[in-house]
Protein backbone atom coordinates (compact mmCIF):
# COMPACT_ATOMS: atom_id res chain seq x y z
CA UNK A 1 0.00 0.00 0.00
CA UNK A 2 1.55 3.51 -1.19
CA UNK A 3 0.54 7.12 -0.73
CA UNK A 4 1.65 9.37 -3.41
CA UNK A 5 3.41 11.92 -2.05
CA UNK A 6 3.24 15.11 -4.61
CA UNK A 7 6.13 17.28 -4.27
CA UNK A 8 4.25 20.63 -4.87
CA UNK A 9 4.96 23.47 -2.56
CA UNK A 10 6.73 21.30 -0.55
CA UNK A 11 7.55 23.84 1.70
CA UNK A 12 5.44 27.11 2.15
CA UNK A 13 6.61 29.97 3.86
CA UNK A 14 4.12 32.79 5.29
CA UNK A 15 5.69 36.16 5.66
CA UNK A 16 9.79 34.39 5.20
CA UNK A 17 11.47 33.78 2.26
CA UNK A 18 12.74 30.61 0.68
CA UNK A 19 11.96 27.17 -0.54
CA UNK A 20 12.52 23.32 -0.47
CA UNK A 21 15.72 22.84 -2.27
CA UNK A 22 15.84 19.09 -2.00
CA UNK A 23 13.39 16.06 -0.32
CA UNK A 24 14.56 12.84 0.91
CA UNK A 25 11.61 10.00 1.24
CA UNK A 26 12.94 6.56 3.20
CA UNK A 27 16.38 7.37 1.88
CA UNK A 28 15.74 8.28 -1.94
CA UNK A 29 16.77 11.95 -3.11
CA UNK A 30 14.36 14.25 -4.76
CA UNK A 31 15.10 17.69 -6.39
CA UNK A 32 12.90 20.60 -4.58
CA UNK A 33 10.48 22.36 -6.86
CA UNK A 34 12.01 25.43 -8.38
CA UNK A 35 9.78 28.04 -7.15
CA UNK A 36 9.58 31.45 -9.31
CA UNK A 37 8.82 34.18 -6.36
CA UNK A 38 10.49 33.79 -2.64
CA UNK A 39 8.80 37.08 -1.62
CA UNK A 40 6.88 37.92 1.06
CA UNK A 41 2.97 36.65 1.38
CA UNK A 42 0.77 39.59 3.50
CA UNK A 43 -1.09 38.32 6.81
CA UNK A 44 -4.35 39.56 5.06
CA UNK A 45 -4.29 36.91 2.17
CA UNK A 46 -5.11 34.76 3.94
CA UNK A 47 -8.14 34.02 1.65
CA UNK A 48 -5.74 34.54 -1.08
CA UNK A 49 -4.98 30.94 -2.84
CA UNK A 50 -1.45 32.65 -2.61
CA UNK A 51 -1.17 31.69 0.54
CA UNK A 52 -1.46 27.74 0.20
CA UNK A 53 1.98 27.17 -1.82
CA UNK A 54 2.99 30.46 -2.26
CA UNK A 55 2.70 33.13 -4.96
CA UNK A 56 0.98 32.07 -8.06
CA UNK A 57 2.05 28.63 -7.23
CA UNK A 58 1.53 25.70 -9.98
CA UNK A 59 1.83 22.20 -9.20
CA UNK A 60 4.86 19.69 -9.60
CA UNK A 61 5.23 17.65 -12.11
CA UNK A 62 7.08 15.08 -9.50
CA UNK A 63 5.42 12.74 -6.78
CA UNK A 64 7.12 10.33 -4.97
CA UNK A 65 5.58 6.92 -3.56
CA UNK A 66 5.57 7.09 0.48
CA UNK A 67 4.02 4.57 2.63
CA UNK A 68 2.34 5.12 5.73
CA UNK A 69 5.19 5.78 8.62
CA UNK A 70 7.49 6.84 5.76
CA UNK A 71 9.79 9.92 6.64
CA UNK A 72 10.30 13.05 4.57
CA UNK A 73 13.31 15.27 5.48
CA UNK A 74 12.63 18.43 3.46
CA UNK A 75 15.68 21.02 3.20
CA UNK A 76 15.45 24.42 2.58
CA UNK A 77 17.63 26.32 0.34
CA UNK A 78 17.64 29.26 2.69
CA UNK A 79 15.94 30.86 6.12
CA UNK A 80 16.88 33.91 7.92
CA UNK A 81 18.27 33.05 11.30
CA UNK A 82 15.92 36.49 12.83
CA UNK A 83 12.81 34.49 11.41
CA UNK A 84 11.02 32.75 14.23
CA UNK A 85 7.94 31.10 14.84
CA UNK A 86 5.90 27.75 14.94
CA UNK A 87 6.39 24.68 12.34
CA UNK A 88 2.76 23.36 11.40
CA UNK A 89 2.69 20.05 9.19
CA UNK A 90 -0.28 19.45 7.05
CA UNK A 91 -1.67 16.69 4.24
CA UNK A 92 -4.27 17.28 1.80
CA UNK A 93 -5.92 14.43 -0.39
CA UNK A 94 -5.38 15.18 -4.16
CA UNK A 95 -8.77 13.40 -4.99
CA UNK A 96 -6.80 11.97 -8.29
CA UNK A 97 -3.17 13.23 -9.89
CA UNK A 98 -1.01 16.00 -7.68
CA UNK A 99 -0.37 17.37 -11.46
CA UNK A 100 -3.76 18.53 -12.49
CA UNK A 101 -5.31 19.17 -8.81
CA UNK A 102 -6.70 22.54 -8.30
CA UNK A 103 -4.86 23.42 -5.03
CA UNK A 104 -7.80 25.93 -3.72
CA UNK A 105 -9.94 22.78 -3.55
CA UNK A 106 -7.34 20.79 -1.47
CA UNK A 107 -8.57 20.01 2.23
CA UNK A 108 -5.62 19.75 4.22
CA UNK A 109 -5.30 18.26 7.94
CA UNK A 110 -2.62 18.81 10.26
CA UNK A 111 -0.31 15.93 11.38
CA UNK A 112 2.26 17.41 13.65
CA UNK A 113 3.29 20.90 15.16
CA UNK A 114 5.77 22.66 16.53
CA UNK A 115 6.05 26.07 18.49
CA UNK A 116 7.27 27.89 21.21
CA UNK A 117 10.02 25.60 22.91
CA UNK A 118 11.40 28.25 25.75
CA UNK A 119 10.23 31.76 26.08
CA UNK A 120 13.51 32.41 28.11
CA UNK A 121 16.16 33.36 25.58
CA UNK A 122 15.43 37.01 23.69
CA UNK A 123 12.55 36.01 21.46
CA UNK A 124 12.70 32.77 22.83
CA UNK A 125 13.53 29.54 21.15
CA UNK A 126 10.87 28.19 18.36
CA UNK A 127 10.45 25.32 15.94
CA UNK A 128 12.70 26.97 13.70
CA UNK A 129 15.35 27.54 15.64
CA UNK A 130 15.23 23.57 15.66
CA UNK A 131 14.89 23.66 11.87
CA UNK A 132 18.18 25.73 11.27
CA UNK A 133 19.87 23.73 14.10
CA UNK A 134 19.43 20.61 11.64
CA UNK A 135 21.28 22.66 8.81
CA UNK A 136 17.85 23.92 7.64
CA UNK A 137 16.58 20.35 7.30
CA UNK A 138 12.75 19.58 8.94
CA UNK A 139 11.41 15.62 9.09
CA UNK A 140 7.80 14.44 9.37
CA UNK A 141 6.67 11.05 9.49
CA UNK A 142 3.24 10.31 7.15
CA UNK A 143 0.84 9.25 10.07
CA UNK A 144 -0.56 5.39 10.12
CA UNK A 145 -3.86 6.85 9.60
CA UNK A 146 -3.25 9.20 6.02
CA UNK A 147 -5.40 8.25 3.46
CA UNK A 148 -3.91 6.23 0.75
CA UNK A 149 -4.13 7.93 -2.18
CA UNK A 150 -2.19 10.68 -3.80
CA UNK A 151 -1.54 13.43 -1.03
CA UNK A 152 0.02 17.24 -0.94
CA UNK A 153 2.01 17.46 1.56
CA UNK A 154 3.07 20.95 2.86
CA UNK A 155 4.66 22.37 6.08
CA UNK A 156 4.13 25.98 7.23
CA UNK A 157 7.01 27.79 8.94
CA UNK A 158 5.23 30.92 10.41
CA UNK A 159 7.45 34.42 11.39
CA UNK A 160 6.34 35.65 14.63
CA UNK A 161 9.19 37.79 15.25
Amino acid sequence: MFTIIALLGMISMVAAHGHAQSIVRDGVFYDGYNVLDNGFVAPTAYANPDIICHKNATNALLAAPAKRGSKITTSLDIWHTSHKGPIIDMLANCNGPSETVDKTKLQFFKVDQMALLDPTPQYGSWSADVMMGNNFTWTIEIPSTSPQETISYVTKLVLCM
